[in-house]
């Protein structure tokens, strides 16, 4: 089970393994781990890597310090002894070495190049948790600025602290206590980019979210349900970011790392669309990349200068076969569903604009699907799941939404029909559960919106 991950400037993932003990590595770009460390480790929760190599990992329970590796995975004189585990680590410019010691309800440092292993009350009170600004309530996820301010995710008050340099009163920067804010329910992991956008690992509601001018969005896993989909997270803890700009969650009770692709041409630089990295048990390490789906790509910045509405549909035609509809020996009639396979035509595209700033989007749906008479055969007994690439050419601030039709066919299709209620249709993915489409024949609408 992942605990934590860690990405180098170099793109090297490090992933801790709290059931084996164990902190697993890849180089970019490759799908077998380089290299296992374990040591003297008990379910460690944390890591950091230092910029020469040293890894710091805490060392759990009940050893209660933080362990230190060269690069090569050989352990030297430990970076830290601490009352208790550490689920969360950091350092600052200074090589100061923080810990979040959750179950003690504080935040200790000590400086990483002195020979001294004392350490500092960053914030919190030892052993008291509470919700008042001096208190923390077993904190997590920890970040330091440049400024030396301590973002500390302080998961059971269901908020974001910041404590400044030198000061153990925290002001609010998200979460319970801040009028107007986004609401979070146990936030583990908390990071900061280089424009003071806010990213958020929010545990219980399952998602990751990012702030900005307008406020929170969510950016991650925005349906509001846990689930082990391609669009979901359960109980994700902690994430990390690699030098494109992807981020990387611990998807913990999913036991497997997500990856969510930076949209490079997107108008909105911290929008993500996801593809998984699978985390896998020593028994299987390695990290498979594949597309998975495109998440609702939005932004809540309008543009003052012109109007833009831009229109594209895209069909795709599904066949739930009956017995009479089957087209090859091997196909069981009566529980099969069947899907075309080609591309997806534009139906429709309608701008209207004061500047040729933007344009239309170009939208791909895979599995594709050209018509009627060339469909896909599904299984009844299977889910559906269509996903969407969406090309956005636009270089100005802009909202995009989406929106999926289903129409029953027959030698022509005219009848939308009512969809139930589990049937999300406002993602750029479409996902339908086993069983929910009666036998017949169906066509699929995707319309994207600028």
């Amino acid at each position: 089970m992942p605990s934590s991950v860690f990405i180098t400037k170099n793109n090297t993932i490090y992933v801790t393994n709290y059931q084996y003990g164990k902190v697993i590595v890849w180089i970019a770009g490759n799908s077998t781990p380089s290299n296992t460390i374990s040591g003297n480790l008990q379910e460690p929760l944390s890591l950091f890597i230092m910029d020469e190599g040293d890894i710091l990992v805490d060392a759990g329970n009940p050893n209660g310090l933080v362990a230190r590796f060269m690069s090569n995975g050989t352990e030297t004189a430990p970076a830290m002894y601490a009352s208790s585990y550490c689920s969360g680590l950091f350092v600052d410019i200074n090589n100061t070495l923080y810990c979040a010691m959750n179950v003690l309800h504080q935040i200790v440092k000590c400086s990483l190049s002195s020979s001294s292993n004392t350490t500092i009350v960053v914030a919190g009170k030892f052993n008291e948790s509470g919700p008042m600004p001096d208190e923390l309530n077993y904190p997590n996820g920890i970040f330091v600025d440049i400024n030396f301010d301590v973002y500390v995710a302080d998961s059971a008050n269901s908020r974001i602290q910041i404590f400044q340099a030198g000061e153990l009163n925290a002001t609010t920067a998200a979460g319970a206590g801040l009028n107007g804010s986004v609401t979070l329910i146990y936030p583990t992991s908390v990071a900061l980019d280089a424009d003071n956008n806010l990213y958020i690992v929010d545990l219980d509601n399952n998602r990751v979210i990012v702030s900005g001018p307008n406020g929170f969005r969510c950016i991650a896993a925005c349906s509001g349900n846990a689930g082990s989909g391609p669009t979901k997270l359960k109980m994700p803890s902690f994430m990390a970011f690699d030098s494109y700009g992807n981020m990387f969650v611990v998807d913990g009770n999913n036991s497997r790392i997500q990856k969510f692709s930076l949209i490079s041409n997107s108008c909105d630089l911290t929008t993500s669309d996801p593809t998984t990295t699978q985390y896998q048990t020593e028994y299987r390490t390695s990290i498979d990349s594949t597309i998975n789906k495109i998440t609702q790509i939005s932004s809540n910045k309008q543009t003052t200068a012109s109007t833009i509405t831009s229109t594209v549909t895209t069909n795709i035609t599904t066949k739930i076969a009956t017995a009479a509809a089957a087209t090859t020996a091997a196909v069981i009639p009566t529980k099969t569903i069947a899907t075309t396979a080609a591309a997806a035509a534009t139906t429709a595209s309608q701008i209207l604009f004061s500047n040729q700033s933007c344009f239309s989007p170009n939208v791909m749906i895979s599995p594709p699907a050209p018509s009627l008479n060339s469909s896909l055969e599904i299984q009844r007994s299977q889910d559906i799941y269509f996903i969407s690439l969406i090309d956005l050419n636009c270089n100005q601030s802009f909202s995009v939404s989406t929106k999926w039709t289903i129409t029953a066919c027959t030698s022509i299709c005219s009848s939308q029909i009512e969809l139930d209620e589990q049937i999300i249709t406002t993602y750029s993915e479409l996902y339908i559960p086993l069983g929910t489409l009666q036998y017949g024949i169906y066509k699929f609408d995707l319309t994207v919106t600028m």
